[in-house]
């Protein structure tokens, strides 16, 4: 998955701005010859999450730059909410609150000992001086969320697309109009991420736990054969 599907940075507004133009673009000329029933059909699917609901009151003077998150999170929703209602209309573009990832979820790529000992508070000072933060109860539910936003964001672009790909092949079948295949208009987002630095049992340059590696394997896990296109998931 590219940078953007598990996290967006500050640098990167401007490029993703240019690519949801892209999409209006793109989905303005596809409603061009379809009815308004299968809008649903061919409309690029985008929900955003976003997880700065769950503050973390770090020390003074500490390093990370926690709010940046909160600044992409506005700017992103400021330049959709200024678009006229049509251009809106034309993605299916949604801002949602991350998810607290569950244990089950993170032993999918952790070492169940290491995600416990975190959760419980049981780090040593030196793992939370490689990590950078302060342990507390706080970041617990702010790092749980860094990691359920990713899945969240991966589980509902995939299965939007299975859902999607049922549909048209339903209506290919039936032979009901005429219209172009628009299954991979299939996106999320996760305004927050990108965790790469954390390891199977320890973490280190404020990471915790691999929020990318631990989506695709719930992936995984969850749609074993991707080749069979709905696999049976409802």
């Amino acid at each position: 998955s590219s940078e953007f599907s598990a996290c967006v940075h500050t640098r990167n507004v401007p490029l993703q701005r240019r690519k949801f133009a892209a999409m209006l673009k793109y989905s303005s000329h596809s409603a061009s010859f379809v009815e308004a029933d299968e809008k649903a059909l061919i409309a690029p699917f985008f929900p955003i999450y976003y997880n700065d609901v769950y503050e973390v009151n770090l020390p003074p003077g500490h390093r990370f730059p926690i709010g940046k998150y909160r600044e992409v999170r506005i700017s992103l929703q400021s330049k959709i909410e200024a678009l006229s209602q049509d251009e809106q209309s034309r993605v299916d573009c949604d801002f949602r609150i991350s998810p607290l990832a569950t244990v089950e979820q993170l032993i999918t790529t952790h070492d169940e000992h290491y995600v416990q000992r975190y959760l419980n508070g049981k780090m040593t000072e030196l793992e939370n001086r490689n990590i950078g933060f302060p342990w507390s109860l706080q970041h617990v539910n702010r790092t749980l969320s860094s990691v359920g936003g990713t899945v969240a964001a991966a589980l509902s672009a995939w299965e939007k697309y299975c859902k999607r790909h049922e549909l048209i092949q339903k209506k290919k079948h039936n032979r009901q109009g005429s219209f172009e295949d628009t299954t991979h208009l299939c996106w999320s987002a996760h305004v927050a991420g990108g965790t790469h630095h954390a390891f199977k049992d320890y973490g280190e340059g404020f990471c915790i736990f691999s929020d990318i590696a631990v989506a695709a394997n719930v992936l995984l896990q969850k749609y074993s054969a991707p080749d069979n296109q709905t696999q049976k998931n409802q």
